[in-house]
């Protein structure tokens, strides 16, 4: 009788020790069967993150190498006159419209009555003057890729660069200042303010003459001042990128040189957009 129980008790062991090891094959197969599932999603995840990771860094890439000039090395000297023959036609219809302003305005009297007509010219001197120094901009980076993208060698990539000095550095920037900065605006400062403005003075009460007069002085200031500061900062930066081209060539380091023009084409984006 004692052997029957003990034998009883045995295969209720075994069975109760078959029925866990079946629970721990099924919970492994299932915790198997859960990883193989998550593997995989992030497996397709991964198939389709990678691709746009790899388009963006595409898209970066093309960014940093992109180059915009329609110029080839040998058509440099055609770049040249077109830089300037572009910034004269921008100055001489300022010249001109100068001129007939001036010729409208005879007197004082004339003058009181013409204000708005002549701040509305200083505004424009100083709208058009900013937007010729982001011409400037603009073709020192033109000549910049026409240099870059030429394929020729660094030493003759260092000679060719010269023209950006020459031309836009030189060129550009002593037309605006010698037609516009020390030309037009002068030339208002002497007609208009130490001119039909100062004839006013024994001709009105001194309260009402000095309001106009300081008025035409802040206006010419603030416009020649503004003048100035565009057009120093287009001269540093554009030396800047000349100089810094050159030690690049210099140095034999073209993709230096790239990245130089990268920079400078950002720069130029933000002067468009501002």
């Amino acid at each position: 009788m004692f052997k029957k129980i003990c034998s009883v008790l045995i295969i209720l062991c075994s069975l109760t020790a078959m029925c866990s090891c079946g629970e721990n094959t099924t919970a492994g197969s299932d915790n198997t069967e859960v990883t193989q599932s998550l593997e995989t999603e992030y497996s397709d995840i991964s198939e389709d993150i990678e691709p746009n990771k790899q388009t963006e860094a595409n898209t970066e890439e093309q960014k940093e190498t992109q180059q915009t000039s329609s110029y080839s090395i040998d058509a440099l000297d055609d770049l040249e006159n077109k830089i300037i023959e572009d910034i004269e036609n921008n100055i001489s219809p300022l010249e001109s419209e100068y001129e007939n302003l001036s010729n409208s305005i005879s007197s004082y009297d004339v003058y009181v009555n013409n204000i708005e007509s002549v701040e509305a010219f200083y505004d424009k001197v100083s709208s058009s003057f900013y937007a010729m120094t982001v011409k400037a901009y603009e073709y020192s980076l033109t000549y910049a890729d026409a240099v870059i993208n030429s394929g020729i060698s660094c030493d003759d990539m260092y000679d060719s660069i010269e023209g950006i000095y020459d031309c836009v550095y030189s060129d550009v920037g002593d037309a605006l200042y010698d037609d516009i900065y020390s030309g037009i605006l002068d030339d208002m400062y002497e007609y208009f303010y130490s001119g039909v403005v100062e004839d006013g003075y024994d001709t009105v009460p001194y309260k009402d003459w000095y309001k106009i007069s300081h008025d035409a002085y802040s206006y010419w200031d603030d416009t020649r001042s503004d003048c100035y500061d565009y057009w120093s900062d287009m001269k540093s930066d554009i030396f800047n990128l000349w100089s810094d081209l050159r030690k690049a060539f210099f140095e034999d380091n073209l993709e230096k040189a790239q990245k130089i023009v990268n920079d400078f084409r950002e720069d130029v984006e933000k002067l468009k957009e501002s």
